[in-house]
């Protein structure tokens, strides 16, 4: 009875009508059936009361079936894929716990925005048609401005989990809410590094868009508060390269920094990291403060071949994610779901995790509405309802009641407590300070919110709105700097040269393996090929860093002339001139040049012409010594073992030795053209001759093809002899324009009509090819680099007679540098550390023609290899089948012999056995091939007797032994032939086949046909 009183003072009575079976099991449970009928009035008015109000709540208070919530993300990046599936794990875990939404499901719509703004705005305006109550995202800060116009103008909530930007806030968009740290409150963090080293000046290095200008700006007003500044600010365009990077690096020098700030994307973080390390920028002269978006790469930061140094000593800041099991929870399931690749990636984990979160406080929010008397989800401007504005702390009707309980939404999700603040930004932030070092990271201490200095230990739990934290980061030794140090970092990078090198280089058509340039828009040149790398690689052994840009000399349609670029560096335009220029005496007198790191020399180039040759023994050249010989064994060994598979029931393989070794080598011989007279009558020897014609055709078909090629192709040889035989001839000479080698040529009285300038290697190509008598030239006279390029990849041509007028390739500098020296110094190191080697196989090693002036036309063994093992394995298996079926008849054979003898086993000892045995299979296999029809008697006779011997050793009555009652005498050992034998006993022939009749009466075997 105070059961049924309980339950009608109890609120469950406004209970689910799902809830209600469960209710009633439990009350028949604890008062069991028999009691609870004696209730049943009671009972069924309890029910009546129940149900009554039950339908006067639905009737007043109905609860939407779904809700639904969009999301804008871009699907096709590894970031939109984990957001999505995080978004989807929470969605899964709301929808599945009915104590959330009381039975209403929510559905998430998620667009793809394909990483575009109008495509963000256009699915915006798409899912406020489909009536969503809230939107998550989109991913970057400068799309959530317009996004959080467009949620303020149609009373959506847009709740952002990546979006940073302190600009972004509840007193310009009201229905803006995130739930990730704003970076003003990152800035605070990094202020109190700054605050704690007691540096007066920091260096800002950030992208210039909304991202990184107003996270900047919240940094100098953070500095501000502790006496510090920003001493030089650096607007990066966010689509710079790495050459960008490196020249504003190189830039710093002139202000002498100590402290660096990194304030941008991943990406962009990774690549200026990167040059950084190429510049050797980790030592004691900077300290490196990173952000929290760059922070997460640095576990995988790429360094590439030009890293010289690791990034040790950096100082990052980073969002602090408690363990907890919620954050177990999800963390597994992106792992199970993306793979450990992803989960492992910082930023893109930590993104995930706000998702999460970003759902959740959405969820939350319907939950304490749908709890409520009078709610409104519609989220329409035409549907307002009186809230609370916490923009202008009065009551306003412009904003949702769903908004509303956003803002009051305080629960502990995955990335720790969540709540948010009057501007809409999350409360009670934390961020770990990291310390990169070279093997990996360590923590040196956090940061709070609500405490506002660093800290050793982080807070003992995450739930708490404030914390104890008196101990403050005290010990300097916690960090360590580079090079393992820990001294904080003070000096300056020394720099010998005050601004950037002005290096010029020839813009000049072909030939860029050795000097390639690229002018840009505003006249910003890009130089690679050998001499370039050479350079650069030259640069990275200098014990200080040198910054230089790039001025190209010429059109690039033509050669330009290399005297006139030196002297451009000797009136002190610019100060070095890098490519490919020779060291000449001349060129000496005005410039400096550094140690030569190509050898050079003058050389002749001339076309190939056919060569008319014949030779006695040209018919052996398709195929090569080995291949002949190895072909002779192949013939030998192919023509005994058909032999030995045919001789015993061929009479075509026997004879005399004489007539049978000459069979042996016409049959074999007689197989190149078909037309072999012998027939071959074995399965085994038929098989051994089909896989041997398949070779012989292969074979033969290889020598007239390779034949044909050898009699039709063009052996060539060169026109000119030398540099001698050029000058005494009248012949046009070509050169390359803008060279040394006019003038040398007409050092040696080579008239100057004779010579033909060249500029790219086509036009050496046409040149050479159509000769004088059609408007070309003889030969060319080139440097040795360009004439192996041009040979290496136009196999017509070829050098003629030997060098001459030797001069390497240097670097030119003006006349007493310093840098020059330093320069040398490097190339000698490269030469000897074998790096100067590799640069110079990676681009000159390379060549599409054969070295030698003949190319190889014997085909070796190697290329049938394939054949000779196929008709080799076949030849053994047939000789090893072969034999093991004349042993398995010798048996047979020899056990009808042995039957025969009386008194065998009486007279002959075991050896004088073995001999016999051994003389008998030598006699046997000489012998002529025993008929089918006895092989299948003697087989037949030797299953009885040992059926005989069986029942014998069983004790059964035998009779006499089979040999002496048939008198069979074997045919190979009698020496006699079929007709004899059939003679003797015909009967044999008659009975090819017998089968068993029976035993007499005394156990004698009888055979024949029964009837």
């Amino acid at each position: 009875m105070h059961l049924f009183r309980a339950c009608f003072s109890c609120p469950i009575l406004l209970f689910p009508a799902t809830q209600f079976h469960q209710i009633f099991t439990e009350i028949l449970f604890k008062m069991g059936r028999r009691k609870c009928l004696q209730y049943q009035r009671l009972f069924l008015a309890w029910i009546f009361f129940w149900y009554h109000c039950t339908i006067l709540h639905a009737q007043n208070h109905s609860t939407p079936a779904i809700l639904k919530i969009g999301a804008l993300i871009c699907l096709n990046s590894r970031t939109g894929k984990a957001i999505k599936m995080a978004l989807e794990l929470a969605l899964e875990k709301v929808n599945e716990d009915p104590n959330i939404l009381y039975g209403t499901k929510l559905e998430l719509l998620v667009p793809d925005s394909n990483c575009s703004v109008l495509q963000n705005v256009a699915s915006a305006m798409q899912l406020m048609d489909d009536g969503v109550i809230a939107i998550l995202g989109p991913q970057t800060s400068d799309d959530s401005y317009f996004m959080a116009a467009m949620a303020e103008e149609n009373h959506i909530p847009l709740v952002s989990f990546t979006a940073t930007d302190p600009a972004l806030s509840q007193l310009q968009y009201p229905y803006f809410i995130r739930v990730v740290p704003s970076d003003a409150v990152q800035m605070a963090a990094i202020a109190s590094i700054i605050d704690y080293y007691e540096w007066k000046e920091v260096v800002a290095l950030f992208t210039d868009d909304d991202f990184g200008r107003n996270a900047i700006y919240a940094l100098r007003n953070s500095l501000e508060k502790i006496g510090s500044r920003i001493s030089y600010k650096v607007a990066l365009d966010p689509n710079i390269g790495k050459v960008g990077f490196q020249k504003v690096l190189l830039d710093l020098h002139k202000i002498k920094p100590r402290v660096i700030l990194v304030h941008m994307q991943p990406d962009l973080g990774q690549t200026l990291l990167s040059v950084a390390i190429h510049l050797k920028m980790f030592n004691s002269s900077y300290v490196w403060i990173v952000t929290d978006g760059t922070a997460g790469i640095l576990d995988t930061l790429p360094l590439g071949v030009d890293s010289l140094t690791a990034p040790e000593g950096i100082i990052c800041t980073q969002v602090y994610i408690p363990p907890s099991f919620k954050f177990k929870y999800l963390y597994y399931e992106l792992r199970k779901r993306l793979g450990s690749r992803c989960c492992e990636d910082q930023n893109l984990r930590a993104v995930a995790f706000y998702a999460y979160d970003a759902l959740s406080v959405i969820a939350k929010a319907v939950h304490s509405l749908l709890n409520q008397k009078n709610y409104d989800l519609s989220g329409g401007p035409d549907t307002p309802s009186v809230t609370f504005n916490p923009a202008n702390g009065r009551e306003s009707t412009d904003v949702s009641p769903l908004l509303h309980q956003i803002q009051k939404t305080r629960f502990l999700g995955t990335t720790g407590l969540i709540g948010f603040d009057a501007k809409g930004d999350r409360l009670h932030s934390v961020f770990e300070i990291i310390n990169k070092l070279e093997t990996g990271r360590k923590a040196v201490g956090y940061w709070t919110s609500s405490v506002g200095y660093l800290t050793i230990q982080p807070p003992s739990t995450i739930a708490e709105s404030t914390f104890n934290a008196t101990k403050r980061v005290k010990e300097p030794s916690l960090v360590t700097w580079p090079r393992g140090s820990s001294k904080v970092s003070r000096g300056r990078m020394p720099s010998m040269i005050g601004r950037p090198l002005r290096i010029i280089v020839p813009h000049k058509a072909g030939f860029e393996t050795f000097v390639g340039v690229d002018v840009k828009r505003h006249n910003k040149t890009t130089a690679s090929g050998f001499c370039i790398e050479v350079f650069t690689a030259a640069l990275a052994y200098l014990k200080y860093n040198v910054s230089y840009t790039f001025t190209a000399f010429g059109t690039g349609q033509t050669t330009p002339n290399y005297d006139d670029l030196i002297q451009k560096v000797a009136d002190k335009e610019f100060d070095a001139a890098v490519g490919d220029i020779t060291i000449t005496r001349k060129r000496s007198n005005i410039v400096q040049f550094t140690q030569p790191f190509l050898e050079s020399s003058l050389t002749v180039v001339v076309p190939k012409l056919l060569k008319k040759s014949s030779r006695t023994w040209q018919f052996f050249r398709p195929f090569s010594i080995s291949m002949w010989c190895t072909m002779g064994v192949c013939f030998i060994i192919t023509g005994v073992v058909i032999w030995v598979l045919e001789r015993r029931n061929n009479k075509d393989f026997r004879g005399r030795p004489k007539k049978m070794i000459s069979t042996i080598i016409w049959f074999i011989l007689s197989t190149l053209f078909f037309t072999q007279r012998e027939k071959v009558k074995s399965v085994l020897g038929r098989m051994v001759l089909i896989v041997w014609f398949f070779v012989v055709l292969i074979i033969t078909s290889s020598y007239t093809a390779n034949l044909t090629s050898i009699l039709t192709i063009e052996q060539l040889r060169p026109t000119v002899n030398g540099i001698g035989g050029l000058i005494t001839s009248d012949d046009p000479i070509g050169y390359q324009s803008g060279s040394f080698v006019r003038d040398y040529l007409l050092e040696l009285n080579v008239a100057k009509e004779r010579l033909v300038p060249l500029n790219t290697l086509q036009n050496y190509r046409n040149a050479l090819l159509s000769g004088p008598q059609r408007g070309g030239v003889a030969a060319i006279v080139e440097e040795k680099p360009y004439a192996d390029l041009f040979i290496s990849q136009r196999c017509e041509f070829k050098t003629s007679g030997a060098e001459f007028s030797k001069g390497d390739w240097g670097f030119v500098f003006q006349k007493g540098s310093q840098l020059a020296i330093d320069i040398s110094t490097a190339i000698l190191k490269l030469n000897e550390d074998g790096t100067l080697q590799r640069i110079r196989d990676k681009y000159l090693g390379n060549s599409t023609c054969e070295s030698s002036d003949e190319i190889s036309s014997h085909l070796g063994t190697s290329a049938f290899l394939g054949l000779f093992l196929i008709t080799g394995i076949v030849s053994i298996v047939a000789i090893i089948s072969y034999c093991v079926s004349l042993a398995r008849l010798f048996c047979v054979v020899r056990e009808e012999d042995i039957a025969n003898e009386e008194d065998y086993r009486e007279n002959s000892s075991k050896c004088a056995s073995i001999m016999h045995s051994v003389k008998s299979f030598l006699k046997f296999i000489t012998k002529e091939e025993i008929p089918r029809h006895r092989r299948k008697d003697l087989r037949y006779r030797s299953k009885i007797r040992k059926q005989e011997k069986k029942r014998a050793k069983n004790g059964s009555t035998s009779g006499s032994s089979l040999g002496t009652r048939v008198g069979y005498q074997d045919h190979s050992f009698s020496g006699k032939t079929d007709d004899e034998d059939q003679s003797v006993n015909p009967s044999l022939h008659r009975t090819q086949s017998p089968e068993i009749e029976g035993f007499g009466s005394e156990g004698e075997l009888t055979f024949g046909k029964r009837g």
